[in-house]
């Protein structure tokens, strides 16, 4: 579970993505509810998120990332 809040959200196909106050992204199966990944690596809250097949990018009052996923 997030502890705090829940700021962004994107959805594709299946997956959701989501950046909350606890400073991590988390991927959910929308089918089951489940989440399947949790990243961590911002030092302050998560306000936007955008993801492809291959990339994920995420911003917080602190900073923007990058990350490859599969």
């Amino acid at each position: 579970l997030y502890i705090g809040w829940v700021k962004c959200l994107q959805a594709r196909g299946s997956r959701l993505l989501t950046g909350s106050g606890d400073h991590s992204l988390r991927f959910w199966n929308a089918a089951t509810g489940r989440c399947f990944s949790i990243m961590r690596g911002h030092t302050g809250g998560i306000t936007t998120v955008q993801f492809d097949e291959n990339r994920i990018l995420s911003g917080s009052v602190t900073a923007l990332q990058g990350y490859t996923h599969e």
